[in-house]
């Protein structure tokens, strides 16, 4: 509270400014009582920020609040307790390289989620990992049949983690295999998570502009983060592990970079992620993906 108090005096309307020290679902309790509505809450927890989403919802203004939100809990998220995220979450993680894509889109299922219980259709901004944490943020819309449809991109992940192949499917496709069909491995599987789009891309170019001209000691870093997500494929959920898919391959020195022009000048989207930087994300199928790298 102190140090709070002092960086508030440096603030230009300091006079709109207010300190408050309280649990935070009595504090949003009592906004929502007094019908008061908020344009923007970022909820940043020690662990877990599931608890506050709903009443967080509640609180924002209807067709332009924004909801931010930062997850401490990765041990739990990225499949270490698998048994608590199912508790938690009511999804199953995974412990290898997909692990932090899939803890964010399982972030965002349970947003979506309490939105939709709230007839509210929440627009993905920005969702990223970085060190200890995941972090997302979304603007949320008051659309019944929106949030309806946004239903509808909620689904599974099954993957293989030997040769990297994968395939995602919705609550409403059956997808039967137990094996791989590239290498036999069994396959694994993780969700419910968010199929949809992570980013919005005007809000990164927006950003990405702001933070040129900020002189922060973190401007590269952030850099670097929007310059991956503003060229990443964000209508493709997850990436194929470059190693994994390379390994039996005669050109196992060959550059994620050489491969993603390839495939474009195949015809295909290619693109690296933030998630991994051995990961490279294209819609080629895996054997069209296997056929260009063996063909290099």
């Amino acid at each position: 509270i102190e140090i709070i108090s002092k960086n508030a005096l440096l603030l230009e309307n300091k006079e709109k400014f207010e300190i408050i020290h309280s649990d935070a679902s009595d504090l949003l309790y009592e906004i929502i009582q007094k019908r008061q509505s908020i344009d923007v809450i970022d909820i940043d927890p020690f662990g877990s920020p599931i608890k506050f989403f709903e009443t967080s919802l509640y609180a924002l203004k209807r067709n332009s609040g924004y909801l931010f939100a930062t997850a401490t809990d990765l041990q739990v998220l990225c499949g270490k307790y698998s048994d608590a995220c199912l508790r938690i979450y009511n999804s199953y993680p995974t412990r290898h390289y997909l692990c932090h894509e899939v803890a964010l889109r399982i972030l965002l299922y349970n947003i979506i989620i309490s939105a939709g219980r709230l007839g509210l259709e929440i627009k993905p901004i920005l969702s990223y990992h970085h060190e200890h944490f995941l972090r997302i943020k979304v603007k949320i819309e008051k659309s019944k049949e929106a949030a309806n449809s946004q239903h509808q991109q909620i689904g599974l992940l099954s993957f293989c983690s030997q040769c990297s192949y994968y395939r995602t499917f919705t609550l409403q496709e059956t997808f039967s295999l137990s094996h791989c069909p590239i290498c036999n491995n069994p396959l694994e599987r993780a969700g419910p998570l968010w199929l949809g789009e992570l980013y919005d891309m005007q809000y990164l170019l927006l950003m990405n502009e702001i933070n040129k001209g900020m002189d922060l000691p973190s401007e590269k870093r952030i850099s670097r983060l929007l310059k991956l997500a503003l060229e990443e494929i964000d209508e493709i959920p997850f990436f194929y592990n470059f190693p994994l898919v390379t390994r039996h391959s005669v050109n196992r020195g060959i550059k994620i970079q050489d491969i993603i022009e390839a495939l474009t000048d195949a015809g295909f989207k290619a693109s690296r992620t933030p998630f991994d930087p051995e990961g490279l994300k294209t819609d080629a199928k895996y054997e069209e993906l296997v056929h260009i790298i063996n063909d290099f």
